[in-house]
């Protein structure tokens, strides 16, 4: 859930990873499209922790129709409609083409709040899961050898066929050591550098929010390595080489608080950024650091 998915502007160019739908709607050839995007492995989780895929799968849909007439059709093509959001995109471009259906997220409270439309999928993919279910279950009663078949072929297809990659990426479940040391800092929010990126899902901050305990400044919508918030405990993430370590460390001066993964400082040197800056010995050669 977040912000209205009609305020964020129209794809404006071809969006090379439509099969995945990592911007606000579901491509609508992405539905049918097989074939996995090809970056969306070699990036990471960063990529995908926005990948939406739709991807219904021929050979699902194949079992949900010979399943016959049911009430989950309702499930799998309500959300199908409602997915593509505002406007019509096939493979990447913009058709210009209002969806009609949105009318109705305009018109019931609280439905425009699903940041990402293609989201709608997950439960109209269940209702299909369902449906596939129904099919394999008649397939068995009058074609046994077929129904036996039927796993294999949709296990092929979802390791050659499907747009997201699988396995899916993942993180570590590991927290890193500078969450464990913030103890040593005044108690206040978080304010997290390095929280999205490759490599880096833009949930993990969430994740390690139970290591430490502390209120996060950070927008799950918009995950960016940013700015300092004035009062706030600020974390960068990564080692010594880390270029925005060793960014804010010129900006801020020496950190309070140094692990191997990671320097924080507390809310009085977070408040000098936008105006006076303590330099650090690094910044200032003469190693003289303002009070």
């Amino acid at each position: 859930l977040g912000t209205d998915a009609r305020r964020s502007p129209p794809p404006a160019a071809h969006e090379p990873a439509w099969r995945t739908n990592l911007v606000r709607g579901a491509d609508v050839a992405s539905f049918v499209a097989p074939r996995e995007v090809p970056f969306a492995r070699a990036t990471g989780v960063d990529t995908a922790a926005r990948q939406h895929p739709v991807y219904v799968g021929w050979g699902t849909l194949a079992l949900a129709v010979a399943g016959g007439p049911h009430l989950a059709w309702v499930g799998v093509l309500g959300p199908a409609l409602l997915a593509p959001g505002p406007e019509l995109v096939v493979a990447g471009r913009p058709t210009g083409l209002a969806n009609p259906v949105d009318a109705v997220v305009r018109a019931v409270p609280f439905l425009g709040q699903v940041h990402h439309r293609a989201r709608w999928m997950l439960l109209g993919q269940m209702c299909l899961v369902v449906l596939a279910a129904r099919g394999a279950a008649r397939l068995a009663v009058r074609w046994p050898a077929l129904a036996q078949r039927a796993p294999l072929v949709l296990l092929a297809e979802t390791l050659f066929l499907s747009p997201a990659p699988v396995p899916l990426p993942s993180t570590p479940d590991a927290h890193p050591a500078i969450y464990g040391a913030l103890a040593d800092l005044p108690s206040g929010p978080l304010s997290v550098a390095g929280a999205a990126g490759p490599g880096i899902s833009p949930q993990r901050v969430f994740f390690d929010q139970v290591a430490h305990g502390r209120k996060l400044l950070h927008d799950p919508n918009r995950p960016r390595d940013g700015t300092p918030r004035k009062g706030a405990v600020f974390v960068v993430l990564g080692g010594p080489e880390s270029p925005a370590r060793q960014r804010w460390e010129a900006e801020l001066g020496a950190p309070e608080v140094v692990t191997e993964d990671g320097v924080g400082w507390g809310p009085r040197a977070t408040a000098l950024t936008g105006g006076s800056r303590r330099p650090s010995p690094r910044a200032n050669p003469g190693g003289v650091r303002s009070p």
